[in-house]
């Protein structure tokens, strides 16, 4: 993996009598992660690998971006990204590590941020619903990920994509 990609789901509904794992996005939450794909695409950076959470939010999300964008990547759901440990995080990818260029991550608060702030040493962001950041590493990172192995190289908010068009 040379780029990771960590997309928190679009914003969605409030919690009803289904439960949090099903909650569906809003329509702006839905609008929002179309941008996603659409920028990833028109920027060269369209993720070859996906990994989602299984709650309803983020696999909407994930699907509704890789539409968007066009995308040829495979999808994965995994549960331990529905209020996983960033470490549980790490472990997924370090498989997707080897076989994968741009991985992407769709997921929530508070474990993507914190992923971020580990993965890069850096604080942990602001990352709102729909918020895409994304993580480099070098080459010679083909080896287990590890903490600090990676550099931040841009956070963008729903409200930075609007300007991307």
């Amino acid at each position: 993996m040379r780029s990771l990609y960590l997309l928190r789901h679009g914003r969605a509904e409030g919690m009803g009598s289904s439960g949090d794992h099903e909650r569906p996005l809003r329509p702006e939450g839905r609008e929002a992660v179309r941008r996603v794909g659409e920028f990833l695409t028109r920027s060269g950076e369209a993720p070859d690998f996906v990994l989602c959470s299984t709650a309803e939010r983020a696999r909407s999300t994930a699907e509704l971006a890789l539409a968007a964008g066009e995308w040829d990547a495979a999808l994965r759901e995994e549960s331990q990204l529905y209020e996983g440990h960033h470490e549980a995080v790490i472990d997924l990818l370090r498989g997707a590590n080897e076989a994968h260029e741009r991985v992407l991550v769709v997921g929530h608060q508070p474990t993507l941020g914190i992923l971020i702030g580990v993965l890069a040493s850096t604080p942990a962001p602001a990352f709102p619903p729909a918020s895409l950041a994304r993580i480099d590493f070098p080459e010679k990172e083909r080896a287990p990920l590890k903490a600090g192995s990676g550099e931040l190289k841009w956070v963008m908010t729903p409200e930075s994509l609007e300007g991307c068009e």
